[in-house]
């Protein structure tokens, strides 16, 4: 299915629909990241795949062969809008140049404060935490309305917020809650109405939604290991 310019109309059910792709059936994954990794696949040819879009993408997030441009650039292949592209193709670069999907360290914080309280690690609800957890009074608004791991009472959520974007963000937690239609494709295109922070949140929150904590995971994963790898150069400079 691939979405022309001219369906700017899309709903944000709708958008969240086109993005998501077949997944295999639940079962043991027995893959490795070395094994994972495109240079193995028969479509990669001179080290460029053949294929429009990947086709063991759901294995790649799984391994965490992949990083998350190439995730969120797979989410929104079918997405034609010029404008969403050019913006998407920005916030794949700020995703690599940050080695992260989160906002700030106090969005990461706020975000695993609520992993916590889970005890199903269900994609869309990550998704939703996500969401919540990007916007510090819309967390503390958030919080007391968690009824029970799993389910937000958003009927119970004060909207009274003055953060910039937490409406944008509260809006989206419920469309993917209860499949609303607050924001659509065109808006996202529009900087007055969603600005950049809010777009990137917005598209990571998908990708969050289709893949769950792996998709965090693969945000993540360089910054892990550039990190193990700094403790590693001070311990040799100790001995």
């Amino acid at each position: 299915m691939n979405l022309e310019p001219n369906n700017k109309s899309l709903s944000f059910a709708e958008f969240l629909d086109a993005a998501i792709r077949d997944k295999a059936e639940a079962k043991p994954f027995p893959y490795t990241l070395e094994v994972c990794r495109c240079r193995y696949c028969s479509f990669c040819q001179n080290g460029k795949c053949a294929l429009k879009r990947c086709c063991c993408m759901n294995e790649r997030v799984k391994a965490r062969s992949c990083t998350f441009a190439e995730l969120l650039r797979d989410c929104f292949a079918n997405f034609k809008d010029n404008v969403f592209q050019f913006r998407l193709r920005i916030a794949c670069e700020r995703a690599t140049e940050l080695h992260t999907c989160f906002l700030d360290a106090g969005h990461r914080a706020r975000f695993y404060e609520g992993v916590s309280y889970m005890r199903k690690k269900d994609p869309k609800f990550i998704a939703q935490l996500y969401l919540l957890s990007a916007s510090e009074l819309l967390w503390l608004r958030a919080k007391p309305v968690m009824c029970s791991p799993g389910f937000i009472d958003y009927s119970c959520l004060d909207l009274k917020l003055t953060e910039p974007n937490a409406y944008l963000y509260f809006c989206t937690a419920m469309d993917i809650q209860y499949g609303g239609s607050h924001i659509d494709l065109y808006e996202l295109t529009l900087d007055e109405i969603v600005d950049f922070d809010a777009f990137r949140v917005i598209c990571n929150s998908v990708a969050i939604c289709l893949y769950g904590m792996d998709a965090v995971k693969v945000a993540e994963k360089r910054k892990k290991h550039k990190k193990k790898k700094k403790g590693k150069v001070k311990a040799d400079a100790r001995s």
